[in-house]
């Protein structure tokens, strides 16, 4: 009797591991859809009018060129009488008209009624994805070819509105996609602005529907940019306006194109004279600017104000917002911003435990926008790098962290630190699940690359992968624009000692590449005290730094269509960046 109630307890042992098991091997077995949500302004906005409809954002070409022709007479009476309070006064109106069709009233909700394109089934059933090869498109398109094009679906969005809001939207989304292929969860490729639509997603929701969460160059703690913008804080650099153009060029013309008009352009001193120029224009009518366009477009916008990372985030509110006419408004950008963006810790900590994969891509070497002091940052084109990566200390552009500069956490026993000393990984929110990707811009892991390889590799993970898992995509690699390769960081002329980084007087060695992460959580303390910085108390109506020495407007005629060029070179890039 005792040897078959043995006999039976080891069966009932078997029958309930085999039950918990079931859900691990079929999420091994079968495909899991994979759902890419898309990041800012991947498609235009679409306004309706008694015409029938028109392209809200980007705006029309036939409406830019309208814009640029009613600029010309205030522009000419400016050159002549250099009266910057009637130039305002007739220009301040052309361009809130060009920007009316995307405004928002003063509580975040949209002024107009807006649409734009969805895809509520799968990617067989539109060809959207083989339109381009690079930005969102080149990611569906990779993920197509792996999984199938059954298997995969976007999610956009309208970027103006609340990520909250859109939560709610990617939930329903979820459940129908669920629901039509019969599975019990899906896999998230955010990306962009979509890290703040999925970590929303997350503080709602959990991770119960998700299998694996991909963030691919996200903005979910924000940038710099825009919060220094909202605070009124704008620098303009000559070196960081050539770099940013010459990044512009990856093939093997425009490689060498742009570096040689820029140079030819910069040893006419035509770069000396447009800066001065804007220069005048912010001291004299940018605070005008700023209250009456900035003010009631782009600051009512609750998606772009989950853009601003925290050390900027109560000044720039100070600086933009009024608290009587926009409670609502800030009611909204602070329920993001305190319980979705501050508490990302927290929130990712919990998707692990409910056994949802996590990994982060951010990418480095990249020139930001050159607009203000952030502009020395490490940065992807559009995103600091610090942010991307949550929480990675970073030396700036061009520069390393120093030769004396010891690893900050230790606690993992594991060498973060890039091999070119331009990273230090261990202060990531996640450090062993945070990839770094140099050279690589924006959301570009161009369709037929080793990058898009390397973002289908994470895709599909049917365990949590790190960067120790895959030897071909350690935690820091190197992408080559004319082969579409991947490699590791080089430790040529790094200042560190190859192979071990010695930390705190202990060598650390790397485990080997097929060591996997444990599912145990361990908090990085070290990410809430590098993403979160002292605020700035200044709040003054635009803090300008001059960049040289201002000439006289009349001197600067010729200068107009250089400063035309390159308003479409930044506007054309934002385009395609879809940022």
């Amino acid at each position: 009797m005792k040897e078959v109630k043995m006999l039976l307890s080891a069966v009932l042992a078997l029958v309930v591991a085999a039950v918990f098991c079931l859900p691990v091997y079929a999420m091994q077995g079968e495909t899991v859809p994979v759902i890419v949500v898309s990041g800012m302004a991947v498609l235009p906005l679409t306004s309706a009018d008694e015409q029938g409809g028109f392209r809200a954002y980007p705006p029309e070409t036939k409406k830019l060129l309208k814009t640029a022709c009613d600029m010309f007479i205030p522009t000419a009476c400016l050159i002549n009488n250099g009266d910057w309070a009637k130039f305002a006064d007739k220009a301040f109106p052309v361009i809130n008209e060009l920007f009316d069709p995307i405004a928002c009233y003063n509580d975040g909700n949209s002024v107009y009624d807006i649409s734009y394109p969805s895809f509520e089934l799968s990617m067989d059933n539109y060809d959207f994805y083989t339109l381009q090869d690079k930005d969102e498109q080149a990611v569906i398109h990779s993920a197509v070819d792996k999984f199938g094009a059954e298997n995969v679906f976007f999610f956009n969005y309208d970027w103006r509105l609340d990520p909250l809001y859109h939560a709610d939207k990617l939930k329903d989304f979820i459940d129908a996609v669920k629901q039509l292929k019969g599975c019990e969860k899906v896999t998230l490729a955010p990306c962009s602005m979509g890290g703040t639509v999925v970590l929303s997603y997350l503080e709602k929701n959990g991770a119960g529907s998700i299998h694996n969460c991909v963030f691919l160059s996200t903005a979910f703690q924000g940038t710099s940019v825009v919060g220094e913008l909202f605070r009124r804080e704008l620098y303009f650099d000559k070196d960081a306006l050539i770099l940013r153009i010459n990044q512009l060029g990856r093939d093997n013309f425009t490689k060498l194109a742009y570096p040689f008009l820029t140079g030819l352009l910069d040893e006419m001193g035509l770069f000396d004279l447009i800066l001065p120029v804007i220069d005048e224009l912010i001291e004299n009518v940018g605070a005008r600017f700023y209250d009456e366009i900035l003010c009631n477009s782009f600051g009512n916008m609750a998606g772009i104000w989950a853009l601003v990372a925290d050390k900027d985030f109560e000044s720039a509110k100070e600086s933009m917002l009024d608290s009587d006419v926009k409670q609502k408004l800030i009611e909204r950008i602070d329920y993001y911003h305190y319980n979705v963006q501050q508490k990302a810790q927290e929130i990712l900590k919990n998707t692990l435990q409910e056994s949802c994969f996590i990994s982060i891509v951010s990418q480095y070497n990249m020139q930001g926008l050159p607009v203000n002091v952030s502009y020395k940052n490490n940065n992807d084109f559009l995103i600091d790098t610090t942010y991307s990566s949550a929480g990675a200390i970073c030396a700036d552009l061009d520069k390393t962290l120093g030769s004396e500069y010891v690893q900050q956490n230790t606690s993992c026993g594991h060498n973060h630190i890039s091999p070119d000393n331009a990273i230090d990984a261990s202060t990531c929110l996640l450090p062993e699940q945070t990839w770094f990707i140099k050279n690589l811009a924006h959301i570009d892991f161009s369709y037929g690359t080793q990058a898009a390889d390397f973002v289908v590799w994470l895709l599909g993970a049917v365990e949590q992968y790190n960067i120790f898992s895959n030897e071909p995509y350690p935690q820091f690699m190197e992408f080559d624009y004319d082969s579409g390769a991947l490699t590791p960081v080089s430790y040529e002329n790094s200042a560190r000692i190859k192979n071990d980084t010695l930390i705190n007087n202990k060598s650390i060695t790397q485990p080997s590449s097929d060591t996997i992460l444990s599912s145990e959580y361990v908090e990085n303390d070290f990410f809430v005290e590098n993403i979160s910085s002292a605020k700035s108390s200044d709040n003054i109506p635009v803090k300008l730094i001059k960049n040289s020495e201002k000439k006289h407007l009349s001197k600067a005629i010729i200068a107009i269509p250089f400063s035309a060029a390159a308003a479409s070179c930044v506007a054309f890039t934002l385009y395609r960046k879809k940022e």
